[in-house]
């Protein structure tokens, strides 16, 4: 029964660990205000290659934005946003919360230096 209890809490808290990820920064504005966390949006492009690597690489290392929402904005889709953010060069990697940015990067190279970046 305690195996069974264990691995219910640690099943539960890998859910709840999981961070929210949003098609659309709307969508990520409203969640922010209901959760207070800090939103996490990556301006790219799909012909841009640095950008396809960093969205791959932090689907597949979900832990490294746990406690963010995480959004990905497509500037060719998103021309608004491109213009309203004075988005130049991309990958461009902003933190954003209350809808203020609070820090923002522009590329990427590795999860490593993305990692020291984010915990700064």
């Amino acid at each position: 029964m305690k195996y069974f209890s264990w691995f219910t809490v640690l099943f539960c808290t890998t859910l709840l660990a999981s961070p929210t990820i949003v098609k659309e920064l709307e969508d990520a504005y409203a969640e922010s205000q209901n959760t207070k966390q800090k939103i996490i949006a990556v301006f790219g492009a799909d012909w841009c290659g640095a950008c396809k690597k960093l969205h791959q690489t932090l689907m597949d290392n979900p832990k490294i934005i746990d406690n963010y929402i995480y959004v990905y904005i497509d500037i060719e889709d998103r021309k608004d946003l491109k213009k309203e953010y004075a988005v130049g060069r991309i990958p461009d990697i902003m933190i954003l919360d209350k809808n203020i940015e609070v820090k923002r990067r522009v590329g990427f190279k590795n999860l490593k230096e993305f990692t020291e970046w984010l915990e700064k």
